[in-house]
């Protein structure tokens, strides 16, 4: 029998197939396992029951079956479609659908690294630089000057102590030469009164060079002092030497001291041949005390009267008085001392740089002061340091009679 499918039926098919559609879409797929729950997420979904659809093809009448029509042509039911609402589904609160399939990774953002601060380099402060010493002594000399302020002495006493030549002192000395790590100098006649030196004005004085850059003079080393020019000079006279300059050498080498350093440290010595007029300096006692030599021009007043062991003896003419301005008179004989430089030396303000000439002593004679005026001279001699049997050699014997006439 043929029948044909009611429309609710239809509906009925539509319904399920609409139904299974949502609950495919409804059913999330390998949800993650998660320990979270919410009361949407756990109601349960409230599905009405719905007609099972009649399998197709059994023919099952419709509820309502018309009669046939009279023509006998199979008639048509009419089943009255029943009014079918909608089914209500509870609309299920949906989780945002989490898919199995592994998304790609976000790509990393670019590391942005924060622009780091440009710190300057540590300051490491250095160690405080100690300053080296320096001299407690203003103006100090440079290490190794050749200079008198250089010069530390060692007396030969029981204290040792090492001391520079004091400052009030130093107008005393001369430094005569310095040469590889040695000093000679010289010590004036007032320095020895000054400081009060025994044994004389006969020698020089050596010091050696320092690790502290400056001269030391050890007394009580052999090499502390050599014999001086002039003492040289009455070795010569007596015999002991030809020269000045050979007693020099031999002294340099029993002290231990180079011998070719002999000329940079004490000079040449004095030459044969130079007790003239040109080779006298005077040193005026002035305020400038300034070493000249006498003027060529004035050299034409000055007679030599005689050198020995180191001194000379000298006379100005009454016309060299009137033509140089000097004052007192012309009752003196002019002396000087043989120098490192090999040139004499009148050094003004001295004692022994003047002595009272035989004219003046011959008024001493005739006042009963001396017996003669060769008494009188070797008294002078005697009186300003000089060697009184050197009296021949520097003055000559003297007259043997009175010569003179008038008043002192």
């Amino acid at each position: 029998m043929k029948y044909r499918r009611s429309d609710y039926a239809k509906y009925a098919t539509l319904a399920s197939i609409a139904l299974a559609l949502t609950l495919v879409a409804c059913t999330p797929v390998g949800p993650e396992a998660s320990t979270s729950f919410t009361p949407a997420a756990s109601a349960e979904v409230s599905i009405p029951a719905q007609p099972p659809a009649a399998p197709l093809g059994l023919g099952f009448p419709s509820p309502e079956v018309s009669a046939p029509s009279q023509d006998g042509e199979p008639a048509e039911v009419t089943v009255p479609v029943p009014a079918v609402m909608a089914p209500v589904l509870a609309a299920p609160v949906r989780q945002a659908p989490v898919s199995t399939t592994a998304e790609p990774p976000a790509p990393a953002e670019p590391a942005v690294t924060a622009p780091q601060e440009s710190l300057p380099n540590p300051v490491i402060p250095s160690p405080a630089t100690v300053p080296a010493p320096t001299s407690t002594v203003a103006n100090a000399p440079a290490p190794g000057s050749c200079t008198v302020a250089n010069i530390d002495i060692q007396r030969n006493d029981q204290v040792r102590a090492i001391k520079p030549i004091p400052a009030e002192h130093e107008q005393y000395y001369t430094v005569l030469g310095c040469a590889e790590g040695w000093v000679a100098y010289s010590i004036s006649d007032d320095g020895i009164r000054a400081i009060g030196l025994d044994g004389g004005n006969a020698w020089y004085n050596v010091g050696k060079l320092q690790a502290n850059g400056r001269y030391l003079t050890e007394f009580g080393q052999l090499w502390a002092s050599i014999y001086n020019w002039e003492s040289l000079g009455y070795a010569v006279q007596n015999g002991q030497f030809a020269t000045v300059q050979q007693g020099m050498d031999k002294e340099f080498a029993d002290k231990g001291i180079p011998v070719r350093l002999r000329t940079q440290l004490v000079g040449a010595g004095p030459a044969a041949g130079s007790c003239t007029v040109a080779n006298i300096d005077i040193q005026r006692n002035d305020q400038v005390r300034a070493i000249k030599p006498i003027p060529a021009e004035h050299e034409q007043y000055y007679t030599v009267l005689g050198c020995a062991e180191g001194w000379v003896a000298y006379s100005i003419s009454d016309d060299g008085i009137r033509a140089i301005g000097l004052d007192g008179g012309n009752a003196w004989y002019n002396v000087g001392k043989l120098q490192a430089n090999g040139r004499y030396l009148t050094e003004f303000g001295q004692l022994w740089a003047s002595i009272y000439n035989w004219e003046s002593l011959g008024y001493a004679v005739q006042n009963g002061q001396f017996a003669t005026v060769q008494q009188g001279m070797d008294k002078e001699f005697a009186d300003k340091g000089i060697p009184v049997r050197l009296r021949t050699q520097l003055v000559g014997a003297g007259p043997t009679a009175p010569t003179w006439s008038g008043t002192p």
